[in-house]
């Protein structure tokens, strides 16, 4: 998908049509919005029960090393042309190396310093860094995340993700531009102020 298609299906949803006059100011704020419909197409489809539809947007990002203290940034994953969901990252599996247990996120660094078994892998968030911890010391080594991302407009493709993306790009739309009924609204108060 690119930009001007996803515009042109997102105008045609409007109902009712738009004016002419109107879809070149629908044009202008939708490119606008391009950027921010996928981030909430992203996160909308994260949240969403579909598991089906959940998978079509997550993938396996390059492992990420963590320090001498356990701690591995996350920034080269979140700053990607299709960059990880940060606030999804507690539905990512994330692996570290040579563990075959899956790391359990746990809300609260605090409770990273728990002594623990070996092979039982926790990890928290601190800002836009994996904190790892292994048996209760720090795991030193390669992190692998699959987790949901945000894709490209080249990356939306298929009607499983067109449609809904398109939807949510017409309605961010929507709600940018004053409606009809919105814009005499207002013009009834003024004339009513002004009496």
């Amino acid at each position: 998908m690119n930009s001007q298609n996803a515009v042109e299906r997102a105008i045609r949803l409007i109902t009712p049509a738009p004016s002419e006059d109107a879809k070149a100011a629908l044009r202008t704020t939708l490119n606008v919005l391009i950027n921010d419909a996928r981030m909430e197409f992203a996160e909308q489809t994260a949240a969403s029960d579909d598991r089906e539809l959940r998978n079509l947007l997550r993938k396996v990002f390059p492992n990420v090393t963590t320090n001498g203290s356990g701690v591995a940034a996350l920034t080269s994953l979140l700053t990607a042309s299709e960059p990880l969901l940060l606030k999804f990252l507690n539905t990512a599996e994330i692996y570290c190396a040579g563990i075959t247990r899956k790391v359990t996120l746990v809300p609260d660094e605090s409770t990273l310093t728990i002594e623990r078994p070996p092979g039982f892998p926790f990890a928290a968030l601190q800002g836009t860094s994996l904190r790892v911890v292994n048996g209760g010391q720090p795991f030193v080594g390669d992190v692998s995340i699959k987790g949901s991302f945000v894709p490209t407009l080249a990356n939306i493709s298929g009607p499983q993700l067109e449609e809904p993306f398109v939807l949510v790009l017409k309605n961010m739309g929507s709600q940018q531009t004053p409606s009809t009924t919105r814009t005499q609204a207002k013009e009834v108060k003024a004339v009513a102020a002004e009496k």
